[in-house]
């Protein structure tokens, strides 16, 4: 809408069903999650909503490295967290992990980069997960971090660009 010497732009859904591993991890975390959170809105809470939602969204994205533990936010203002929900680190690679790793290969074999956008870059960060299994999988990859400042970043994926790099995350 704003540059009309952009290329053309397509967003694609690809459904994937979770390992059988993760589901019932999940499941189990979804379970103990709606429990809390049911009680805490019986007796007029609205605290643990957010760490619901999180914690559901954020979990398939990092179960292969990074377990989840859901701490009441109440608790912990009070100076005595508590832990309400936990799921393990699965290790292995996730189905979107693999699926990933398939596209930029098939991309790169057609002689097209990839650029992957992220959405959990602080507390809950895949990047460097990515870059690694990418990495590994023969992939040039390097992950444009917000200490490349805005005016520079066209810039400096143009070198990296120049570099060969096959995926920018």
């Amino acid at each position: 809408d704003v540059a009309t010497a952009l290329p053309p732009y397509e967003e694609r859904v690809i459904n994937l069903a979770m390992s059988p591993q993760l589901a019932d991890a999940y499941t189990q975390l979804e379970t103990a999650l709606t429990t809390s959170v049911r009680q805490a809105l019986a007796s007029g809470s609205r605290s643990l909503l957010a760490a619901y939602l999180q914690a559901l969204l954020c979990y398939p994205d990092g179960a292969a490295f990074r377990e989840e533990t859901v701490m009441d936010p109440e608790s912990i203002r009070q100076g005595s967290p508590t832990v309400i929900a936990t799921a393990p680190a699965l290790g292995g690679i996730l189905p979107k992990e693999e699926e990933l790793l398939a596209i930029c290969q098939q991309e790169r074999n057609r002689g097209r980069r990839v650029l992957v956008y992220v959405t959990f870059t602080q507390t809950r960060d895949i990047t460097h997960r990515l870059k690694s299994l990418l990495d590994h999988a023969g992939l040039r990859t390097t992950i444009l971090t917000s200490s490349i400042a805005p005016e520079k970043r066209e810039t400096w994926i143009a070198k990296q660009v120049t570099e060969g790099i096959d995926v920018l995350i």
